[in-house]
């Protein structure tokens, strides 16, 4: 990893990857953080109680990632305890099962400091269905085809000291935490830009597809969260 080549000084990232039972997938998933052209980084893996083999890949691959254990319930809490547990300039995602692509932080880095109006970018995102499923499983299973708009952690580069200024994620969501804090990030008036950028291959297996009642659920959740602060001012 080299940064040589760019005149300007460039900030450290930290990495949160949130992960549960997690083993099928996540040797591709660090590895795609891990062999990012930007250093320096430092990484953290916020575990949700994973009875696999998850601490084992972890600690047996990847020594030079720190574990912890969850504390925070819920999606939000977990990425939030890995925030606390870094000390970095900015703040980078991960999910255990997606993959990020090649050279994707140092563009979104390079990007994000070059306008000093900003204080997060958001990458552009690709999906595609897991190699393990068979054909008849693939067929059942629609994906949105080419680049989609960035959405959600996985695919967003912020600065550490927003938090500062408008609160941790919320805790309790097991989804919709993006969208809850986005929220409260653009009432107070900071900046985001949309990259047209790869930034993430987002995996679409069985498990994350079953989920959608529930996600929908939960979104409807913040959504009415969100309502109600709009309407009180806050």
């Amino acid at each position: 990893m080299d940064n040589s080549s760019n005149s300007k000084k460039l900030p450290s990232v930290g990495v949160v990857i949130r992960t549960f039972n997690s083993d099928k997938y996540l040797k591709d998933s660090i590895e795609s953080v891990i062999n990012q052209n930007y250093s320096p980084m430092e990484i953290v893996v916020v575990d949700g109680g994973s009875t696999d083999q998850t601490i084992e890949i972890i600690s047996g691959l990847f020594p030079e990632v720190k574990i912890i254990r969850q504390i925070r319930p819920g999606l939000g809490g977990a990425a939030q305890d890995g925030i606390e547990a870094l000390d970095t300039d900015l703040i980078a995602f991960q999910d255990s099962d997606d993959i990020w692509t090649a050279g994707r932080l140092k563009q979104m880095v390079e990007s994000l400091i070059d306008c000093i109006d900003l204080a997060a970018v958001l990458g552009a995102v690709e999906h595609f269905l897991s190699p393990e499923l068979d054909q008849n499983e693939h067929q059942n299973l629609l994906i949105h085809k080419g680049l989609q708009p960035g959405f959600g952690l996985p695919a967003l580069l912020i600065y550490k000291k927003v938090f500062n200024q408008i609160g941790p994620f919320a805790e309790g969501f097991p989804y919709g935490e993006y969208m809850e804090f986005i929220d409260r990030f653009r009432l107070k008036g900071l900046q985001i830009k949309q990259l047209d950028i790869s930034s993430l291959k987002r995996r679409v297996h069985k498990s994350n597809y079953t989920q959608g009642v529930e996600l929908r659920s939960n979104m409807l959740e913040a959504l009415h969260m969100i309502i109600a602060r709009r309407r009180n001012g806050k």
